[in-house]
């Protein structure tokens, strides 16, 4: 109706989405909390992963990152940023592949397919980090 908020849409893929927390070393901040947010059912996978870089006040999108989810991803966001976000980003990526252990999700990840994302200055550091 006119004037009325409705709230968000719903997630645009079929899987649900849950989150955790894990820390990696040995990145630009030496050791780092790992936000990882990925499908319930982990038995669908292998899913590619998504590095999500926040913006300058340090807040997830989690919307945005439970939609990226949906999809049947794994999306992994570093807290803060020590030097140019966009290496916390790939070091995300690169020691979740390193040490799969770290979090019972990243096993099921295809590490093959390789995504970057972000909000505002998250978004010009997923840039890049793919440049």
């Amino acid at each position: 109706t006119d004037g009325e908020i409705v709230g968000f849409p719903p997630h645009p893929g079929a899987l649900s989405p849950t989150s955790g927390k894990f820390s990696v070393n040995g990145g630009p901040c030496g050791q780092q909390t790992i936000d990882i947010t990925f499908p319930t059912d982990l038995n669908k996978g292998p899913f590619p992963i998504v590095a999500y870089g926040h913006g300058t006040g340090g807040t997830i999108a989690w919307d945005m990152v439970n939609d990226i989810v949906s999809l049947g991803m794994v999306v992994v966001a570093p807290t803060g940023w020590c030097d140019d976000q966009w290496k916390d980003m790939l070091h995300a990526i690169y020691a979740s592949k390193a040490n799969q252990t770290l979090h019972p999700a990243l096993s099921h990840i295809d590490y093959s397919r390789i995504g970057v994302v972000g909000h505002s200055a998250g978004g010009y550091a997923a840039c890049t980090a793919a440049a």
